[in-house]
């Protein structure tokens, strides 16, 4: 839970490559709670912690070795890792999981190099096409971080000052409202659930369109500061797409609001507005 809430949200690379560690946790969730499973292995680095388990795929299957490794350290560090089930098993190479390569082994001991808090999962199947390796993952991150400033979101155009709710907020949910990701929480009234949804400008902007990603709101309304009183400009009502949209005559303002009015209910909602994207348009 102190993950989930204060460090997956906080960084883009985890909102997009998490559930490749979920896939990762759901491989070998089989073998990682098999009865007896465990297995001896050490590492001559103490930052590194190493763990193994020994078990079968299947019933037909032979035995198969899977080891996880992780650096504890901010250090990066080549290690040596000793699974004596390796050398029984007569195993010549490990391959690395989601990283496209193999590593030999010798009398059941291999070396590799970590990044610092880098981990590898090590394993003697061979045959996991489907995975996703951490090359791709990281196209997928960086393509997605293109496509955001291509749309044409001014928010994310890097020329514009903007923040949620006041300037110096102690939780800060820009990045992840821009990022393009909707799977993933971006802003959610969690301390105040009467709370509006307000995005303030430094300078002046003029806009024509906005669009609002949330899994949760079915009505809401859309205004915009005038003077010192808002002017709404839109309201939506039973919406069920996770887009809420509007376009119209260009409007200038300094602070935009979203007032959620009705929530929906049913499978994957909850009774927090949520917001997870936000695009602002000329």
């Amino acid at each position: 839970m102190p993950f989930i809430f204060c460090e997956y949200w906080r960084y883009y690379e985890n909102r997009v490559a998490m559930s490749a560690v979920f896939e990762d946790l759901a491989w070998l969730e089989k073998t990682w709670t098999a009865r007896d499973a465990d297995t001896e292995a050490t590492c001559d680095q103490s930052t590194v912690d190493v763990k193994a388990k020994v078990a079968r795929l299947a019933a037909e299957d032979p035995l198969h070795t899977f080891i996880v490794a992780a650096n504890q350290s901010y250090d990066p560090v080549t290690a040596t890792v000793t699974v004596p089930a390796l050398a029984a098993q007569r195993q010549s190479h490990l391959l690395v999981l989601r990283e496209n390569r193999m590593i030999p082994v010798n009398d059941g001991r291999f070396t590799d190099t970590f990044d610092g808090l880098g981990a590898h999962i090590y394993t003697t199947v061979e045959a996991l096409p489907s995975f996703a390796t951490i090359a791709e993952l990281e196209m997928e991150i960086n393509r997605g971080r293109e496509q955001v400033k291509a749309a044409g979101n001014l928010l994310a155009s890097g020329k514009i000052r903007w923040c949620i709710n006041d300037w110096g907020r102690t939780q800060d949910f820009d990045s992840s409202l821009i990022d393009g990701r909707t799977d993933a929480g971006a802003w959610y009234p969690i301390y105040n659930p009467q709370e509006d949804f307000i995005v303030i400008f430094e300078q002046p902007l003029t806009f024509s369109r906005v669009a609002v990603a949330s899994t949760t709101i079915r009505d809401a309304e859309l205004a915009v500061a005038d003077g010192n009183d808002w002017r709404t400009i839109h309201k939506w009502h039973d919406q069920y797409s996770i887009w809420l949209e509007w376009r119209g005559d260009p409007v200038t303002t300094t602070c935009l609001r979203i007032r959620p009015t009705a929530s929906r209910r049913g499978i994957a909602t909850w009774l927090v507005h949520e917001i997870s994207e936000l695009g602002i348009y000329q």
